[in-house]
């Protein structure tokens, strides 16, 4: 189970530029195709979004912080199914308005941009104005708070990026669906950002848990330091077996 931006791609100023090469596709799409493994990519992008970047047919795909989750086809070329995990959100309304003050936000600093999600509104200020930032980003935390006094919405911090999210939507909520699928299995995880720490505490002590990048606080009990060192992990996990294993020849 892999995030996306940061873990198995490096940041980019912005989303559409951080794509996979076709080295990593092949990559994956061998993990995906191997007896006894399974492959996920849990991202807080959008569904369509990860479609298009990660053509695996194989693969499941977790969009917007596990809140849907498109299973693979049991036969190549079948629709996938896609369910969606987590509280109900908000009304439209309430949507429209968080919009609103994310864009007049981005609108008074240089750099500042909003992406809406389907069911989130990202403020993002990698490339902002320094010396406006935190004028913004203070406002723009205070203007939403009626939303999530009212205990339907939540405002998370990320790398370079404030995200309004439904409360009690995160990727761990695909993590605990996918262990569930798959009960005998050894779970492992890796990604980089504050939201990949939900994913981490669903693990709960089952399989190793990942960060990617510099240390920092986390509840991972591995490291790895860039993606380009996930790259080379998911290479030699393609290589090192090529039959399944179960956890107890493991142990």
């Amino acid at each position: 189970m892999l995030d996306y931006d940061g873990t198995l791609v490096p940041l980019a100023p912005r989303p559409e530029q951080a794509r996979p090469g076709q080295d990593l596709l092949r990559i994956l799409e061998g993990l995906s195709a191997r007896p006894g493994l399974k492959l996920a990519v849990i991202s807080g992008r959008p569904l369509g979004d990860l479609y298009r970047l990660l053509p695996l047919s194989r693969a499941y795909l977790a969009a917007s912080h596990g809140r849907f989750l498109s299973l693979p086809g049991t036969r190549d070329g079948e629709p996938r199914t896609v369910i969606r995990l987590g509280p109900a959100g908000p009304g439209r309304e309430v949507w429209q308005s968080v919009r609103s003050l994310a864009r007049a936000a981005a609108a008074s600093v240089k750099g500042m941009w909003v992406e809406d999600k389907e069911e989130g509104i990202a403020l993002h200020y990698r490339e902002a104005d320094a010396a406006q930032l935190d004028g913004a980003l203070s406002a723009f935390s205070r203007e939403v708070e009626p939303w999530l006094a009212s205990g339907d919405l939540e405002l998370l911090r990320g790398h370079k990026v404030l995200e309004v999210r439904i409360r009690g939507v995160h990727k761990g909520l695909a993590v605990e669906y996918l262990m569930g699928l798959y009960p005998q299995a050894l779970p492992v995880y890796l990604g980089d950002d504050t939201t990949d720490e939900d994913a981490f505490r669903a693990l709960k002590g089952r399989g190793p848990a990942v960060l990617v990048g510099p240390p920092r606080p986390s509840r991972a009990s591995h490291r790895l330091p860039s993606p380009a060192a996930v790259k080379e992990f998911l290479t030699l996990l393609r290589e090192a077996v090529r039959q399944p294993i179960s956890v107890h020849q493991c142990q």
